[in-house]
């Protein structure tokens, strides 16, 4: 009686499991790739509409329409969403960008632009503390406060501005421009013109001095003076126009 076992079946079996398994496995891929073939299509997903929400206060619609053209030749699923945006922000006063798809063919953009708060030396200085924009952008924003200091100092003199501004309300006044010097001076102008030498510090002791004097005493002389060094221990020294007229 022949006792060996039957080993016939199982290679069969095996080599059938894995041609299934192969088999299903090149369907799933061809499937994926005519999936990814199909929505890649921008024939088929065309991106028809693009809506930009701005105020377009500083940024014009060919700007945006230069950056984007390249990019929106697509399908509607494989638009560079990421890309666009990094584009968008390297505009000179784009703050903020939000891109969203909307089934089936429309992008919405929305753009917001930089709020300059200040001149800085000859760039502008938003809300934010950032650095923007060139000099032919300037002449737009005259009403604007002009900073001058050191390169990187941008910070500091927004923040003793916006000190002395609060400071000046209290004798109705509204400073026009700031300066800090190389050595640390600072000094401040008027929207009236008037020049105010404050030195160094302490900044704010030496021009709430001047907002007391400024109440009670030169107030309805302003118009007659052309500066105020304030960097005496405990006064000041005001320099009237009829001066510099008689010694013209």
């Amino acid at each position: 009686m022949d006792e060996r076992p039957n080993h016939v079946q199982m290679p069969i079996y095996k080599a059938t499991k894995q041609r299934l398994m192969l088999s299903f496995i090149t369907g799933l891929l061809l499937t994926m790739l005519g999936g990814y073939l199909y929505i890649s299509d921008a024939q088929r997903f065309p991106l028809r509409v693009i809506k930009v929400k701005s105020t377009f206060t500083h940024i014009t619609p060919e700007q945006i329409q230069t950056i984007l053209t390249p990019l929106t030749q697509k399908s509607f699923f494989f638009l560079p969403i990421s890309q666009m945006g990094h584009h968008l922000m390297t505009l000179d006063w784009v703050e903020q960008v939000r891109l969203t798809r909307h089934w089936p063919d429309t992008l919405t953009i929305f753009i917001q632009e930089k709020t300059p708060i200040a001149h800085w030396n000859e760039a502008l200085l938003s809300t934010k503390g950032d650095l923007f924009g060139q000099r032919t952008q300037l002449d737009r924003e005259q009403n604007l406060p002009f900073l001058y200091g050191p390169p990187d100092n941008h910070q500091e003199v927004l923040q003793v501005y916006q000190k002395m501004s609060n400071i000046l309300k209290m004798c109705q006044l509204k400073p026009s421009a700031l300066t800090k010097r190389p050595n640390g001076a600072w000094m401040l102008t008027l929207v009236n013109n008037t020049v105010l030498y404050l030195g160094k510090y302490p900044l704010t002791l030496r021009l709430k001095r001047f907002c007391q004097a400024y109440v009670t005493i030169l107030a309805s002389k302003s118009q007659q003076i052309t500066h105020i060094d304030l960097r005496y221990p405990h006064g000041m020294a005001v320099k009237w126009k009829s001066e510099i007229e008689n010694h013209g």
